[in-house]
């Protein structure tokens, strides 16, 4: 698959469970997303690191590798990271939280050895504010995609979940 296109097809896979992970390759997904978020309980978080930076590490060159961070621990999932590595998908992206992944991922690749901005990044907008700066994360490290998590905007604005409209 041509670098900088999104693929067609993506398989979660939790961070956590090296069983699973090791078979995905062979769904046939056009790319893994190695979730160290929601898919990982927060007991299971560091073991999860270590699962994903093992498997990227060595990871069969069948599949574009995304890794899904969390938003509040960046420093320590971006340490995961390997040159076979895609890039990243923000969760709760907000200007603030891309400025700072950008700043934290450009460490990491000069760690690595790598051009700057090899690194791509997909924000995903799951608030209010993140959906009103939209445009402005896009700038950020170039951000290839953003996405959108339009149940949660209800409750991040304040408004109710209710028909909008005359009923």
């Amino acid at each position: 698959m041509e670098p900088g296109r999104l693929a067609r097809s993506y398989l979660y896979v939790p961070g956590d469970r090296g069983d699973v992970l090791h078979k995905a390759p062979g769904r046939r997904a056009d790319a893994l997303v190695l979730d160290l978020e929601d898919a990982v309980t927060l007991s299971h978080k560091e073991q999860a690191r270590q699962v994903v930076a093992e498997f990227v590490t060595d990871a069969p060159a069948t599949s574009r590798l995304w890794v899904r961070i969390n938003s509040d621990q960046v420093d320590a999932d971006l340490a995961v990271l390997a040159p076979a590595v895609d890039g990243i998908w923000v969760p709760k992206a907000e200007p603030e939280l891309l400025r700072a992944v950008d700043v934290a991922l450009s460490g990491v690749e000069r760690r690595l050895g790598l051009a700057d901005r090899t690194f791509q990044v997909v924000a995903l907008i799951e608030t209010a504010r993140g959906c009103s700066t939209r445009r402005g994360s896009r700038a950020h490290r170039g951000c290839c995609a953003s996405a959108s998590a339009r149940r949660t905007w209800p409750e991040s604005s304040g408004c109710s979940r209710g028909r909008i409209g005359p009923n």
